[in-house]
C-alpha cells in the first residue's frame, strides 16, 4: 500500500474534512484526508460496488 495514489472527490471542498479513495487491482482503500497514517478500510471492488450501489437510490 505504500505505493498506492489516494485522490478525494473532485466535488470536496478546499478543506481536509473527507476521506481519500485508493485503488488497487486487488482492493480499493479508504482513509480519512485529516489522518493519513490511522485506520484504513479495504473492499473488495466487488463490496466496494455494492457499498456504492446504496447512494445511487
Amino acid at each position: 500500500m505504500g505505493d498506492l495514489i489516494y485522490r478525494k472527490s473532485s466535488r470536496s471542498m478546499t478543506g481536509e474534512s473527507c476521506v481519500e479513495v485508493g485503488n488497487s487491482p486487488k482492493a480499493i482503500y479508504i482513509r480519512d484526508s485529516k489522518n493519513r497514517q490511522g485506520a484504513i478500510v479495504k473492499f473488495t471492488h466487488k463490496s466496494w460496488g455494492e457499498f456504492l450501489k446504496g447512494f445511487s437510490m
